[in-house]
């Protein structure tokens, strides 16, 4: 576990700090209500990992080619995606009430290293994220349904086997809502 929690630590250190101004009154602009939704993270097929450490340095999202308010979370740093049942929040967005977009555009970077510690043999290291954002368009009927979007990343299948405890994370993902 110390190979981890000296990654985790490293890690740490070459994270931004997560830390976005938040519009907390729910607001896109002084004139428009807009109602609030949720980014989360999730890790699957995770079995042959204690721990999988990552996090997302930068989220966007738009409607109708237009920027919306977001506003990435402090959660969103060093979320462990080996935990079962656990979808760490990333970010929350607005979109403006009355909008007519039928889907939002979404894009998430993950930070350039991460931190994975094996269920097995206890061997650690280091993810590298290629630096390629996931991008996804969310039906808004889905996000007013669930007021939410969940990116599942499956570790089994985005890892590739280590090369010198470092592993490339090329990620596999699907959305659920």
């Amino acid at each position: 576990m110390w190979g981890v929690s000296l990654a985790l630590g490293l890690l740490g250190t070459a994270c931004d700090s997560g830390n976005t101004p938040m519009d907390i009154r729910g607001h896109d602009d002084a004139d428009n209500v807009a109602e609030r939704y949720e980014l989360r993270l999730t890790g699957t097929r995770a079995t042959n990992y204690e721990a999988a450490f990552a996090s997302i340095r930068e989220v966007t999202i738009t409607a109708d080619g237009k920027p919306l308010t977001v506003a990435l979370q402090p959660t969103a740093q060093a979320m462990n995606l080996a935990l079962a049942d656990h979808s760490p929040l990333v970010a929350y967005f607005w979109l403006p009430s009355g909008s007519a977009a039928a889907t939002v555009e979404v894009q998430a970077r993950f930070d350039d290293f991460g931190a994975y510690q094996e269920q097995a043999s206890g061997s650690a290291g280091a993810l590298r994220f290629i630096p390629k954002p996931i991008h996804f368009r969310a039906p808004v009927s889905e996000l007013k349904r669930h007021h939410h979007a969940v990116i599942q990343l499956s570790l089994e299948d985005s890892a590739a086997p280590a090369v010198r405890d470092s592993r490339l994370m090329l990620p596999n993902t699907v959305v659920s809502y």
